[in-house]
């Protein structure tokens, strides 16, 4: 049985949610869905097992472990991600999904939207799935 965890704090029906780890270790084991609608800044530590969206920008200065099958996926408009090492990465949603540097992947998967390397070296260690976008 999956389940689904949706973390938002909602400032305003105008404004994005945001959601900042402040030095906890968050664990998202297998089988478990955790989405968060706005921005994610980690500043603790996350272990992903299971599967993890973010529909803002992902910020990064703590730890961050992707299990090789675990998923992470951008599906908001312009996103920037951190240097990191991922399982599964997908880039859903519009604009421009922009790397702040070098990333390794284990699969990847391009769906909609505009993948912006920006002089960093994307490095994908697996299966690539192209749905649209570039």
């Amino acid at each position: 049985m999956k389940k689904l965890i949706i973390l938002t704090m909602l400032f305003s029906t105008m404004l994005p949610s945001d959601f900042t780890n402040n030095g906890a270790t968050v664990t998202i084991q297998e089988g478990v869905i955790v989405t968060m609608i706005g921005s994610f800044e980690n500043n603790g530590v996350v272990n992903n097992f299971g599967s993890m969206s973010v529909s803002g920008d992902f910020t990064n200065t703590g730890d961050s472990n992707f299990d090789p099958s675990s998923q992470f996926t951008l599906d908001g408009e312009d996103q920037i991600f951190p240097s990191l090492t991922y399982g599964n990465f997908t880039i859903d949603g519009s604009g421009t999904k922009s790397m702040s540097g070098d990333c390794l992947v284990n699969g990847f998967a391009l769906n909609s939207g505009i993948l912006a390397i920006n002089e960093h070296a994307l490095t994908i260690d697996g299966v690539i799935t192209y749905d649209g976008g570039y």
